[in-house]
C-alpha cells in the first residue's frame, strides 16, 4: 500500500513498508492485541505518509523560537523602548557598553579579590587591611628610655 487513501494527491516516495506485516510470536495468540498491533501499524504509516509535503502545497511562516532570554527580558527591553527611541538609540548602546564593561573587567577584578583575600591568603597579616596603630615612645629626660 504505497499511497493511503487519504493522500492520493500526494506521490508516496518511500517503499511500501508492507501492507500485512508479520504479528510478533507474543502477540499471535491474542486476537485484541494482534489486531491493535496491526492498526497501530497502519496509524503510524498514514501519519508518516501525512508529514510528507509537496512541492506545492503551502506552509506555515518560520516563526523565529523565543529563548528564556527573550521571554525574562522582552517585557523590560519593550518598557525601555519609547526611552531609547527618544535619546536616538543612546540608551540601548550605553547598556551594551556597560554591560560588557562589567562582564570583561569588574566582575573578574572583583572575583579574583575576594579568592585572593579569603582563600588564597589565610595567614593572619598576609593582606594589610588597616595599618596597625604607631605609639609615641615617651623619652624621658635623662635621655633613657
Amino acid at each position: 500500500m504505497a499511497n493511503p487513501k487519504h493522500s492520493l494527491s500526494r506521490p508516496d516516495l518511500r517503499p511500501a513498508a508492507g501492507a500485512n506485516p508479520e504479528v510478533p510470536s507474543w502477540a499471535k495468540d491474542d486476537y485484541v492485541l494482534s489486531r491493535w498491533i496491526k492498526e497501530e501499524r497502519a496509524r503510524r504509516r498514514r501519519f508518516l505518509a501525512d508529514q510528507v509535503l509537496a512541492h506545492d502545497e503551502p506552509r506555515p511562516p518560520l516563526r523565529p523560537q523565543k529563548t528564556i532570554g527573550d521571554r525574562i527580558f522582552g517585557p523590560i527591553r519593550n518598557a525601555f523602548k519609547p526611552l531609547d527611541a527618544a535619546t536616538g538609540g543612546r540608551l540601548f548602546h550605553g547598556w551594551l557598553h556597560t554591560k560588557k564593561y562589567l562582564i570583561l573587567l569588574v566582575i573578574p577584578a572583583w572575583t579574583t579579590h575576594y579568592v585572593v583575600k579569603y582563600h588564597v591568603a589565610t595567614q593572619p597579616n598576609g593582606i594589610v587591611t588597616q595599618n596597625k596603630p604607631v605609639y609615641q615612645v615617651k623619652h624621658d629626660e635623662g635621655g633613657h628610655h
